[in-house]
């Protein structure tokens, strides 16, 4: 699969919303989210994982920008068990909770379903 790169903090559009499902239920409604010209499309699960994602990723960036030693001797402590510093507290020596999946991969789209952008209405 190919590598896509998206720079992010120049002022992108970014917009939420929806294609509506058919009235009988045969299409699902999917989530769509404008960067710009991009477009992410899927149902909710998968949106909410990618967005689980996200707040992981922003989250490890705060940590590393308020003391990028710390975090980095938690990285290595957090990659080798045998490595870790003892503690008092028992807590503090479990080992970290393994991070969330990415997305599953999307459903390409339905046949009646244009790629492109689409109204919410």
């Amino acid at each position: 699969m190919a590598r896509v790169t998206i720079h992010l903090g120049s002022g992108e559009r970014l917009e939420a919303r929806i294609s509506k499902a058919t009235p009988l239920g045969a299409l699902p409604t999917e989530a769509l989210v404008y960067l710009g010209p991009t477009c992410f499309r899927g149902r909710a699960p998968a949106l909410r994982a990618l967005a689980d994602a996200l707040v992981e990723a922003a989250d490890l960036a705060d940590d590393y920008d308020a003391d990028p030693d710390a975090f980095t001797r938690r990285e290595q402590a957090d990659r080798d068990p045998d490595r870790r510093p003892p503690t008092a507290d028992p807590a503090a020596a479990r080992p970290a909770q393994p991070r969330a999946a990415a997305a599953p991969p999307q459903e390409p789209p339905h046949a009646s379903h244009p790629i492109g952008p689409q109204r919410a209405g």
